[in-house]
């Protein structure tokens, strides 16, 4: 039960976080003159990241999420399950089985239970 509240004090804070950041966003928006990601600098930038600090993170970061990603896909496939997205959005008999045993590498779950050592006893749900 601990994880469930601190996931949900995580999305709250989340939430908070950016609710005080939209009119600070805005702001920046009508500064600018538009949106920075539809912007012609954004695509300039991107091809910039690819040669400046940080491009290990730029690359690498997408490709683990990729890994991770497909990994849990094919487990779904194994077992017989329909791929988590689709099984959320288009198998309404499944959602809620789907929803209580996604991956255990997802949310505050994985975080804590990916952090944990070795010595230190599980939390119980």
């Amino acid at each position: 039960m601990r994880i469930r509240y601190l996931t949900i004090i995580l999305a709250g804070v989340t939430l908070l976080v950016l609710t005080l950041s939209v009119p600070a966003s805005l702001r920046e928006a009508y500064n600018r003159g538009g949106f920075y990601v539809f912007s012609h600098d954004f695509f300039e930038e991107i091809l910039k990241r690819l040669v400046g600090p940080g491009r290990f993170r730029f690359i690498l970061q997408p490709l683990i999420a990729t890994i991770l990603g497909m990994r849990n896909e094919l487990a779904d496939a194994r077992a017989g399950r329909p791929a988590y997205q689709s099984g959320i959005h288009f198998h309404h008999a499944l959602r809620g089985e789907l929803a209580r045993t996604r991956s255990p590498y997802v949310g505050a779950e994985g975080f804590i239970k990916g952090n944990q050592r070795e010595d230190q006893p599980a939390s119980s749900p």
